[in-house]
C-alpha cells in the first residue's frame, strides 16, 4: 500500500488544528504529535496540510 498521509514527527508541534478541520476525522493528537487513524478513508482534500503551521503534513 502506498503511503497517502506523511506526518514529519519532528515538525509536528500537536496544536490539533488538522484534527479540526479534517472532514473525516481521520486525525488525533497522541502524546503531542498528530497520527492518522485510516489513512485508507483520506479524502485528499489537503486541509490538514494547508493549515498545519509548521508544514509537518503532507498528502500524496
Amino acid at each position: 500500500m502506498n503511503k497517502i498521509v506523511f506526518i514529519d514527527a519532528d515538525k509536528c508541534i500537536g496544536c490539533g488544528l488538522c484534527t479540526e478541520i479534517c472532514p473525516n476525522n481521520l486525525l488525533y493528537i497522541h502524546n503531542g504529535i498528530c497520527k492518522v487513524s485510516d489513512e485508507k478513508m483520506c479524502d485528499k482534500s489537503k486541509g490538514c496540510e494547508k493549515i498545519c503551521p509548521t508544514g509537518a503534513i503532507k498528502i500524496n
